[in-house]
């Protein structure tokens, strides 16, 4: 479709061209980087656009049973989030605006996609996300954490992650989803892959010990807790695993 529709052309079209090409497109199973060469010219012009795009998707796949795979929201993007990110302004009230819906769908999809975009995370979303949680509202408390949990536990999440525990202090429930959040660990190598990557994490927050606030300094010392737990039951797995394929190999 690309090789079809050249980049010059697609520069070119008009608003309503642009809307006619994304009715079409709704009907595409996933977005991939062909589709997304199409996307490109729209979402620096007209970000809004993209986004309304997607939602309507998401609408799709909330209300129709697909036969064949029906992706909504591509799991990253390979050049379209750039115009996209660009536009932060625009695009992340706009995708927060999904999250008024009380279907979980569009909570799981709206922070994908805002993962998508932002894969290393932006200053709009961290500002966005510390005002929700400011604002001592729960359900947009969960909004933060529907959107954190999206992300792998990055060192770059720690700001927003240190506002909800100065918020909530002492708040178990808040607490254990902080532990999810910070702990996650995307893929790892090797037996003792999960061991090694704890300890990074558990690196990655000492200096929160040095923090004048005593709610992140008593998070700390529970979170630290948590991740001797998990360094310690991930050791006894893999030290299992290691046995036991060696006594298969001498049997």
């Amino acid at each position: 479709m690309s090789g079809i529709v050249k980049d010059s052309i697609l520069s070119s079209l008009s608003k309503t061209d642009f809307d006619i090409i994304l009715e079409n497109l709704l009907l595409v199973p996933n977005i991939d980087y062909r589709i997304e060469k199409i996307l490109m010219p729209i979402a620096e012009k007209y970000p809004k656009k993209i986004i309304n795009f997607f939602h309507e998707r998401v609408l799709i796949k909330a209300k129709e049973k697909q036969e064949e795979r029906y992706d909504a929201v591509p799991f990253n993007f390979h050049k379209a989030n750039e115009p996209l990110s660009k536009n932060a302004k625009v695009v992340v009230p706009e995708i927060l605006k999904w999250f008024t819906k009380k279907d979980w769908l569009f909570y799981w999809e709206g922070s994908h996609l805002l993962k998508a975009i932002f894969p290393t995370f932006n200053k709009v979303l961290e500002e966005e996300l510390i005002r929700l949680v400011k604002s001592k509202d729960n359900k947009k408390v969960e909004i933060t954490f529907s959107i954190l949990r999206a992300y792998k536990g990055e060192v770059f999440l720690h700001s927003v992650c240190k506002e909800l525990i100065k918020n909530y202090p002492e708040n178990d429930k808040y607490d254990k989803e902080m532990f999810i959040v910070l702990s996650q660990t995307g893929g790892v190598w090797g037996e003792y892959g999960f061991v090694e990557r704890y300890k990074e994490k558990k690196e990655a927050i000492q200096s929160w010990k040095k923090d004048k606030n005593r709610a992140i300094q008593s998070f700390v010392k529970k979170y630290d807790n948590y991740l001797d737990k998990k360094i310690s039951y991930e050791r006894k797995r893999a030290d299992e695993d290691i046995e036991l394929r060696k006594r298969e190999f001498d049997n």
